[in-house]
């Protein structure tokens, strides 16, 4: 295929996409402006920063349980390694592997709960999403087929992106540039 041919089949499908993307646009601003929709999409985002918040939550804490494990680790290889042979400086690393271990014990209470938060999160959110695709469902049925033509663009679209990235590929990089 010679490069204006293929530059032309690219120009296509760039509008056709932009046509879909249009239609889209407009079906999701239809479906959006349901205020039942609308506030099912402001709870599902509130969630979904729940959700974000109490991973991140765990992941710190799971953080702080693996530095902590590696001092105690640390603490112990000094106690039990027989390289320690004063009974004073023995006591002083047995109290502090004892406050390491009591420090630990906290983290993973605490470690325990983000987890059961995040859980809670994680469900609030899937329920939320069910709602939300209820809402969207029943203002669809009220707003005819607007949730089918949706998905046929959205498919459309795909298809059409991977064929684009085909002929992209095919386009030299002088002309991707120009183009």
């Amino acid at each position: 295929m010679s490069r204006s041919a293929t530059l032309l089949q690219l120009q296509g499908i760039d509008l056709d996409l932009d046509a879909h993307r249009a239609r889209l646009q407009a079906i999701e601003h239809e479906l959006g402006a349901d205020p039942a929709v609308q506030a099912a999409q402001r709870a599902l985002l509130e969630a979904h920063t729940t959700v974000h918040t109490a991973r991140v939550a765990v992941q710190t804490l799971e953080y702080e349980n693996q530095v902590l494990g590696e001092k105690i680790a640390e603490v112990s290889d000094r106690i039990y390694g027989g390289r320690v042979g004063n009974p004073k400086v023995l006591q002083e690393l047995q109290t502090e592997n004892d406050s390491l271990q009591r420090r630990r014990q906290g983290i993973e209470e605490k470690q325990f709960e983000a987890l059961m938060t995040a859980e809670n999160a994680e469900a609030r959110h899937a329920q939320l999403d069910l709602q939300l695709n209820e809402a969207e469902a029943t203002s669809a049925s009220t707003h005819g087929s607007l949730r089918q033509e949706r998905e046929r663009h959205q498919l459309v679209m795909h298809n059409l992106e991977g064929d684009r990235e085909g002929l992209l590929a095919q386009v030299p990089a002088g002309d991707r540039a120009t183009y």
